[in-house]
């Protein structure tokens, strides 16, 4: 059983595949296996995949038995993974040399159930480094209390809650029924929310080792314009709260689904407006989406017991509170 399985989830991305698997394949850290999900791809990308896996015993091509949704591509190749840890690159970024063997080393030397390294966010024309911010540090989440962990570092104004930054104990899912929620957005914020729940050490990294690509024609920004993404955010906080009821989870997520609410509208916002959405568009599609939802409860007691720190955060869910009025 290899030390690490890094899954890559595939649908039509085959301008990129490449770059991103000889970024993977490339780093000095050989343990692991890289599973290749091919979600059906059209654009020939299932030929490039197929290759590496003939070219290198460490990699596995999968193919679905039909087009599915992102969320299930990635769970179907978590389902075929082996490692004792998991992590995930998407297929239209790369990675640095170096990630996994800094990331590994110290997980073995905290013994961390998490590890998570910064990122640069990557443009046509320009880099931003280091975008979240990060500094060395190990928390134990068992101590400092879960919310507390949530509100620092889930919520800051540049979020760190991704699953490419991560490798993850796989048993943190395993023996807590942790599975991709059948959502159109969100699903990795909410798969690492989960893990992180039962999480004891947590170590943070402040080397940037992740180039996430922005690019115009990316699934996120082609969602935002297709659809009222609100709608499908709103769905996703839906998925969370029947989760934590059906796993005897609302103590612990007391006072996190208020701030998370706040972080889903902020995050509507964010990718409403960079996608080229009018203003007043924008909160029309946040209110109709949040209409008869759970949410406006959830945002009115984030206010009134005053369990938003960020003024930035705090700002956006007054906003949203006026527009529901």
């Amino acid at each position: 059983m290899p030390k690490l399985s890094v899954i890559i989830a595939v649908y039509n991305t085959a301008a990129y595949l490449k770059k991103c698997i000889d970024s993977i394949l490339g780093q000095p850290y050989r343990d692991f296996e890289l599973i290749l999900s091919d979600n059906r791809s059209t654009d020939g990308g299932s030929d490039i995949l197929k290759e590496y896996a003939v070219r290198d015993s460490r990699v596995k091509y999968l193919l679905t038995d039909r087009h599915i949704k992102a969320s299930e591509n990635r769970q179907f190749g978590l389902d075929f993974s082996t490692g004792e840890f998991i992590t995930f690159v998407d297929s239209d970024d790369c990675i640095k040399p170096g990630m996994y063997e800094h990331m590994l080393r110290e997980q073995e030397k905290h013994d961390a159930d998490i590890v998570v390294c910064n990122y640069d966010l990557v443009y046509t024309d320009k880099v931003t480094p280091s975008y979240s911010e990060m500094r060395d540090e190990v928390i134990d989440v068992s101590k400092v209390g879960y919310p507390h962990y949530f509100g620092k570092y889930f919520c800051m104004q540049k979020p760190n809650n991704y699953l490419w930054s991560r490798i993850i104990r796989r048993r943190l899912a395993t023996e807590n029924a942790i599975e991709f929620q059948p959502v159109d957005i969100s699903e990795d914020t909410i798969f690492t929310m989960f893990c992180t729940a039962f999480a004891n050490k947590v170590v943070h990294i402040k080397d940037s080792y992740y180039n996430y690509f922005q690019r115009e024609d990316s699934t996120m920004r082609l969602t935002t314009r297709s659809r009222n993404i609100a709608e499908s955010y709103v769905f996703a906080f839906e998925c969370v709260e029947k989760y934590i009821n059906a796993h005897g989870l609302r103590e612990t997520f007391s006072d996190i689904m208020p701030v998370y609410a706040a972080t889903r509208v902020r995050s509507i916002l964010f990718y409403i407006e960079l996608a080229g959405i009018e203003h007043n568009t924008a909160y029309n599609s946040l209110a109709a989406a949040l209409k008869g939802s759970s949410m406006p409860a959830y945002l009115s007691r984030a206010v009134a017991e005053k369990l938003i720190d960020d003024s930035e955060l705090q700002n956006t869910v007054d906003k949203a509170l006026k527009i529901l009025l």
